[in-house]
């Protein structure tokens, strides 16, 4: 073997371990962004829905009721309340909310890593959510919850502004993907949600991950 096949198994090998701790850190990322998603909207639908809907100021000065609405309701159950006041108000239902949660179940509860990669077909294998899949089918996933979110966050609005008869502003949390592999937490916000534009964000993109998506465009053209 001579010095240059050695230097150039050394760059493709770099360029292996580079791969591995990038895709690590995007999962990391995007699994924070779906689980303080869904956080935000368990918090969302008890105190800024359901508490509004059905209790008056008593409410806050009942630490039993806080303490029972509050550790005992779970997310499903808060959800499934929110359902039945949509259907009296005629909304259409959001149906996607079981694969919405999954997600956030999955990843909350399960290690993720990047483990092995083919240098001919260059297909990456990860275990995400307790599921082994390849980095192709994990980007068609965060995909379609991106859609999901931002399902969620009309559904929750259109509920929201059938009980309030006030105009003051409040932000609905979602994704989108950014170059197909980094999900980027945006809002809707009531009462003028229209528009593709960026409210506020939470999660967004900072140095770290913008270098991420050089990175990964340069490789997919390789």
């Amino acid at each position: 073997m001579s010095l240059g096949d050695i230097m150039v198994n050394e760059a493709e090998m770099n360029k292996i371990m580079r791969l591995f701790e990038r895709r690590q850190k995007i999962i990391r990322h995007n699994n924070s962004c779906v689980i303080e998603t869904v956080a935000f909207y368990e918090n969302f639908l008890l105190f800024h829905i359901i508490k509004p809907y059905f209790f008056n100021n008593n409410y806050d000065n009942c630490e039993k009721i806080k303490k029972y609405m509050r550790d005992r309701m779970t997310l499903m159950d808060r959800f499934e309340i929110i359902v039945d006041i949509a259907k009296s108000k005629k909304i259409e239902n959001f149906k996607g909310f079981d694969t919405f949660i999954k997600m956030r179940n999955e990843v909350s509860h399960n290690l993720s890593t990047v483990n092995e990669y083919n240098i001919e077909s260059k297909e990456n294998k990860v275990f995400v959510g307790g599921k082994e899949s390849t980095w192709d089918n994990y980007l068609d996933e965060i995909k379609e919850w991106s859609k999901l979110s931002l399902d969620m966050a009309k559904f929750i609005m259109n509920v929201y502004k059938s009980i309030n008869d006030f105009d003051n502003p409040m932000g609905f949390h979602y994704c989108k993907v950014e170059s197909k592999c980094i999900l980027v937490q945006h809002n809707l916000i009531f009462p003028e949600p229209e528009g593709d534009y960026v409210s506020f964000v939470f999660r967004g993109l900072d140095f770290d991950l913008i270098q991420y998506i050089n990175e990964e465009e340069e490789f997919n053209l390789l």
